[in-house]
């Protein structure tokens, strides 16, 4: 997800990917309206970018590339799709990470409901 207002560094996205080398089997470019206040949420207003890409040697650091350049943009990687990002990227990305942690933290004190990506992301 990359904010209307930073749209520019969507092309040096765009650039990095054709650069890469590997071609992304799938490719959907969204818009998105207005961003809401729920504290894990994905949408800002702005386009997002997603790209399946063959696993290879080399896609988890030309994607730790792109996590940067979203960063930079302040924009945000989709949970909901993600299987790698890391938890100090994560953490950047979604300001409020602490409120969702407190209300966790109140209903399952003892860290009963977990996942792999919980876990991977410090939740």
């Amino acid at each position: 997800m990359i904010p209307l207002d930073q749209m520019h560094l969507m092309h040096k996205i765009l650039v990095a990917v054709r650069d890469y080398g590997a071609a992304s089997f799938l490719s959907v470019l969204k818009i998105f309206g207005e961003a809401n206040q729920n504290y894990l949420s994905f949408p800002l207003k702005g386009l997002t970018l997603a790209l399946d890409f063959k696993i290879s040697p080399t896609v988890w650091s030309f994607l730790d590339t792109l996590d940067q350049q979203v960063l930079e943009a302040g924009g945000r990687v989709y949970l909901t799709k993600d299987c790698r990002l890391n938890a100090e990227n994560f953490c950047k990305m979604y300001p409020h990470v602490e409120a969702f942690s407190a209300v966790r933290e109140y209903c399952d004190p003892l860290h009963r409901l977990q996942s792999l990506q919980s876990k991977r992301l410090g939740l």
